[in-house]
Parts: structure tokens; sequence; C-alpha cells
């Protein structure tokens, strides 16, 4: 590779202050209009000979861009390495990146890469002009898309896994043990659900840190003036087109490098992502969005911690593709098992990210309950239950935590009651309980249209069937104690045939921390009601109440008292 690092430091060579233009054309010619020839050994056979030439005439339509990256991940690998012998390859790469450097700095700040637009009261150009114009700007695009090749390569030099999709932790913490770390403070807001003040991020070279910013910034422009939904009637011409097929092309690989350096947990990451994610974003809620594009931004969730969701003004377009996702198909799609619904992962994670969110994904979603089919109705309910079960689990890892931490049996004490204490629960917690789940038990009991009801009890579906569930119990303890006994009741008779479903739904309604007393006094006030409601003066209160009989008796049979059983059977045969 001698041959190419000659080339490469050549073209790259700088004379004086007005290099930039010379460094952007010799190194584009090298990526992909040269071919640099290596020395292969001759063969004496003519047909060999000529698949050999045929072979170097294809090659030398796309330049040493290969050849170059290969350059600069062997030296990555060495410069990874503590040796004297490598200082030399990190000296080289600092040279290269800072000349790539500087010239991207001139060429981010002159806009070189945009199409220019003559005023309306300026002559038209002429063609040659036109065509000048079109070869500067292709040259100034293909610039940027080598210099985030080469940041690429630079990057799966220090860790294999960084051209491929996440690393998992432990697979992480194996790469990063073997390059240099550093351990650095993440950026975090008030939003931000993280539990560690610190991560362990692999060290990289400031100047490639520098490429890696200047590309960033350049993604709102790029994706504004070469995107996949531009009208035909503006790529007529098939010069404007090939540079508009460049320009994406540029858009899509500083999007990936972008992408590399978050996942794989390379320093300065946290200033890649404010133009990253919002595109993310934009891509998996466009019409013709693939799943891979959901799963591109699911990966990226955690980069969201970094966005101030106090500041309305700044966050604003951002909160509003937030929430576009929850009613986005592609990512309430079920994708088979659920571990792979990455889609209405991310809902779930939203959820954790800011109070406000919270309220706002809420509306988001109730507008579109009436109108939802089955599949969408459990797909919300799945995302509510989802988002609910991963804070409480969130809270009881602290609990466990502050046990474990604690050295003071006084607080042990408070940590080990913490779960039943309100003002240590949870934020988010607290905050989906209050907006989410409150509004949604309301609605359960008192909405007077019955498709609308059956909507809402298909979202609590999920809540219901993990009843078994400890703190599952409890919680429907929490939300329905204070209005269920008042709605079974209630004047209206909806309101009471609505409460006779509910009832059956949560049968029996206990404090599973109250102890044996309180949940044979429970049972016997939900038994008291049943056999209210089987003489209830409205006949379909009396076929709800039924229906609900049936369900407890089928269900509950071997724990109910035989008192209780007679009692009811005795109601039905002798009153109804």
């Amino acid at each position: 590779m001698k041959h190419i690092q000659n080339a490469l430091m050549e073209a790259l060579e700088e004379h004086g202050i007005n290099d930039a233009p010379r460094i952007k054309r010799n190194f584009v010619r090298l990526c992909y209009l040269e071919h640099i020839q290596t020395n292969t050994h001759d063969k004496n056979d003519d047909s060999d000979d000529d698949e050999n030439e045929d072979k170097n005439k294809n090659s030398s339509t796309n330049g040493s861009m290969e050849d170059v990256m290969k350059l600069i991940e062997t030296l990555s690998k060495k410069s990874s390495k503590k040796s004297k012998k490598n200082i030399n390859s990190v000296e080289f790469l600092k040279s290269v990146f800072s000349s790539l450097g500087n010239s991207l700095a001139v060429l981010i700040e002159q806009e070189e890469y945009l199409p220019f637009e003559p005023e309306e009261d300026t002559d038209v150009m002429n063609d040659h002009e036109d065509e000048l114009e079109e070869e500067d700007i292709a040259e100034a695009l293909c610039f940027m898309k080598a210099c985030a090749q080469t940041l690429n390569a630079y990057l799966h030099g220090l860790c294999p896994t960084a051209g491929g999709a996440a690393v998992t932790d432990e697979r992480k913490s194996s790469n990063s043990t073997k390059t240099k770390v550093v351990k650095t403070k993440t950026t975090k807001s008030k939003s931000s659900s993280s539990n560690h003040d610190t991560t362990v991020e692999i060290a990289v070279l400031d100047e490639a840190l520098g490429i890696a910013e200047l590309l960033h910034e350049s993604l709102f422009n790029l994706s504004s003036v070469y995107n996949d939904t531009i009208s035909n009637n503006k790529k007529n011409d098939k010069k404007e087109a090939e540079l508009h097929q460049i320009g994406i092309e540029t858009r899509n690989h500083i999007s990936q490098l972008c992408q590399t350096w978050w996942r794989n947990l390379f320093y300065g990451r946290d200033l890649l992502v404010t133009q990253l994610v919002p595109l993310l974003l934009v891509k998996s809620l466009d019409g013709g969005a693939a799943q891979r594009d959901v799963q591109n931004m699911y990966e990226m969730r955690h980069a969201l911690s970094l966005f101030d969701f106090d500041d309305d003004a700044s966050i604003s377009y951002l909160r509003s593709l937030l929430l576009r996702t929850a009613s986005s198909p592609l990512y309430l799609r079920h994708t088979g098992s659920v571990t792979s619904n990455v889609g209405r992962k991310f809902i779930v994670h939203l959820f954790q990210l800011h109070e406000s969110l919270v309220r706002d994904l809420h509306r988001a979603i109730r507008v579109q309950i009436p109108d939802a089919k089955m599949g969408v109705l459990q797909a919300y309910g799945d995302v509510y239950f989802q988002a609910w079960n991963v804070v409480q689990q969130n809270l009881k890892l602290r609990v466990n935590r502050s046990r474990f931490d604690s050295d003071d049996d006084d607080e042990k004490e408070d940590g080990a009651n913490a779960d039943n204490n309100p003002r240590n629960r949870n934020l988010y917690q607290n905050s989906i309980e209050e907006h989410v789940l409150q509004d949604l038990v309301y609605s359960s009991l008192h909405l007077a249209q019955s498709p609308m009801v059956a909507s809402v009890r298909t979202l609590l579906q999920p809540f219901f069937r993990a009843k078994k569930t400890p703190e599952v119990d409890q919680l429907l303890y929490r939300m329905y104690s204070p209005i269920l006994w008042r709605a079974l009741k209630a004047v209206n008779p909806l309101v009471r045939v609505n409460a006779c479903a509910i009832l059956a739904d949560t049968f029996p309604l206990r404090d599973p921390s109250a102890g044996p007393i309180q949940t044979e006094e429970c049972l016997a006030n939900s038994v008291k009601f049943v056999q209210s409601l089987l003489v209830d003066e409205d006949p379909r209160v009396r076929v709800a109440a039924a229906d609900c009989t049936a369900r407890i008796l089928g269900s509950y049979w071997d724990a109910l008292p035989s008192t209780d059983i007679r009692s009811i059977l005795n109601c039905i045969i002798t009153k109804l």
C-alpha cells in the first residue's frame, strides 16, 4: 500500500493558504477518477493478460477509493495499538485529516456543494457557465463523499464492528478494551432518563472529529436540495439528474458516518446528532420508508435525551416529528417476535423522555382511537403497557441499587418503602398514570358510545391480562378503586353497564399489599354489587351483570367461597 500512501501524500500536500481548491480536486481525482496501478506479476497466457487489462479498465472508472479506504483502515488499526512503531501511522493520519479538514471547512463555508440559483432580475447563465458550475458542484459533493468514506474506514479500523449494525453492550466493552478509551460525562438534559453519569467512549483524533462535525453541519442543506421526493420535472436534464444522485449518495454516506459514530461510542458522538436525528425521523415517516429506517431511528433513540424539551421554540419541529410516529403504520407494525418490534419499542422510549411529551403522545394516540382498527388498538395497548412497565422496572432497579449501596439502616428502610411512597415514585410513572391511564380508566366507565368504550377497553386489555402480577394488581386497584364502586351505583344506566364489564376485568379488585382481610372485604363487596346488578331495573344492566357473573364464576370458581357462589346462583335462579 506504499504507492497509495505516496499518492495520498502528494494529493494532499499543502503549499499555501489557498490550497483548498487544489487539494479538493486532487483528492477527488485520486478517489474517483484515477486508478493507481500496482506492480503485479506478468502472466504468459495472452488470455489472462487480456482479462487483467479489462479489469484495470473497469477499475479505472472507480478510481482508488477502495485502496484509500484500505490504507486508512490499516493505519487506524496500527494507531490503536500502543507501540512506538505506530507513531508514524498516527502522524500520517493527523496530516491527512488536517488537510482534508482545512479544505472541507472552506467548501462548507462557501456552500460550494449547493446549486447556484440566479435571482429573478439577473440574466440566465449560458450553457457553458452552467456546465462549469455543475462540474464544480459535483466535485465538491464527491469531495464530501470521499471524506465521509475515509472517516468510515478510520472508524472501522478502531472498532471492527463500526461498519455494521449497532453492537451489544458486551461487544462494545470488549472492543473498547482493545483501543484507547476515554471516560467522559454524558450530556444530560432534564428530560434524560439515563441512570449513568459517565460512559466509556473510544478515543478518536481531534482532526477526524473536526471533519465529522463539518459534514454533519451540511446534512440539512443536503437533504433540502438533494432529496428522494424531488419532482421529476426538476431532473429532466441528464447532467442535473446525475448531480442530484451524487448529492443523495453524499448525504447517505454522511448520515451513515454519524450513525456509526453514535452507535459505536466514539468520542464526540453527542456533537453529531442535532441534524442527524430529525433527518432520520423524516426518512422513517416518509411514504416510501422501510423497516430498516425505523431500525435506524431506534438505534439512535438515546440521542433524543440530548435535546432540550423544555425549550418549546427549538424543540417544536422535532416534537411534531416524534408525535407523528404514534400514528405511523410502520412504527406500529408487528414484525414477529416481541423483541423485534422496534417501532413500538421506540414509541415506548418516547414516554421516558419528558413529562410534557407523555401528555402530547397520549393526545396524538387518543384522536386515533375512534377510527382505529382492532390491530392498531392492540398496538396502542401494548405500547401503553410496555411504557408503564419499563418505568416500573427502572424504579425497582433504582430501589434495589439504593438498598445495596446504602450503609445506613434508615436509608435502607426508606428505600424499601419507596414503591409505596407517592413522592418517591418515578416521575414518568406518575406522568403515565395521571395523564394516560387515569384518562383511559375514566373513559372506560363514563363514555356513552358503546364502540368507543369497547376500543378503550381494548387498550386496557394488556393491563387486565397482567393482573396476576402484584405491581399491575396494585396499579388497577389505585386506578379503579376510587371510581368503580361509585360507577356501579351511578344514576346513568350506561355507566352501570360499563362498570359491570370493568368489574369482571379487574375482579378481584384488591390491594395485594394490604393482606388477606382486605382481600376478603373486596370479594364480599364485589359479590354484593353483582347480586344487586342482577336485579337492576334496567334490562341492559341486567344483561351486563349476567355476563359479568358468568365471567367471574368461570374464572374464579375455585377461589370464591362456597357461600358466595350459592348466593349468586340463588339470585340467578329465584329472581331472574
